[in-house]
C-alpha cells in the first residue's frame, strides 16, 4: 500500500499479485489490482480484477464503482451506467457516483473532481473497516 500511495505503481503491483496469489479470494487485493491497472490505463484488465472482488463480495460498492470507472475510461458509458446505478442503489449517499453519471449524461470524460474523490473514500472506508 505504502507503494502505491506513493507512485511506484510497478513495484506496488508486484507486491499486490503476490498477496493475490496466496489469498485470491479477499476481494480488497481484487480492488488494489484494478487500481493498479486503471493507473496505468489497462482498462479492460482491471474490470476483471474488479468482477472478480464482485463475484466473492457482490454487494461490494468500491467493486463496483471502480467497475463503472474502468468501463467509463474504456469507452463504454451504458456498462458504465448501470455499475455506476448499483452503487447508487447500495449507498444513496455516495456523492462521486452523482459526479460520474452527470459527466456521461454530458458526454465528458472522467473529471479531476471526480478522479480523486473515489480512491480516497475507498482508502477511509478501508481502514475503518480493518480497526
Amino acid at each position: 500500500l505504502y507503494l502505491y500511495i506513493n507512485g511506484d505503481y510497478i513495484k506496488a503491483g508486484e507486491k499486490f499479485q503476490g498477496a493475490h496469489d496466496l489469498n485470491g479470494d479477499d476481494p480488497i487485493l481484487s480492488i488494489y489490482l484494478g487500481l493498479l491497472l486503471l493507473k496505468r490505463k489497462s482498462y479492460y484488465t482491471a474490470e476483471k480484477y474488479f468482477t472478480k472482488a464482485l463475484a466473492i463480495e457482490p454487494q461490494n460498492e468500491d467493486a463496483l464503482f471502480f467497475l463503472g470507472e474502468s468501463f467509463q475510461k474504456a469507452g463504454n458509458p451504458e456498462k458504465a451506467i448501470e455499475a455506476y446505478n448499483r452503487v447508487k442503489q447500495l449507498n444513496p449517499s455516495r456523492t462521486e457516483v452523482a459526479y460520474r453519471l452527470k459527466e456521461l449524461r454530458e458526454g465528458k470524460a472522467t473529471s479531476r473532481k471526480s478522479e480523486v474523490r473515489p480512491q480516497e473514500s475507498f482508502f477511509q472506508r478501508l481502514f475503518k473497516r480493518k480497526k
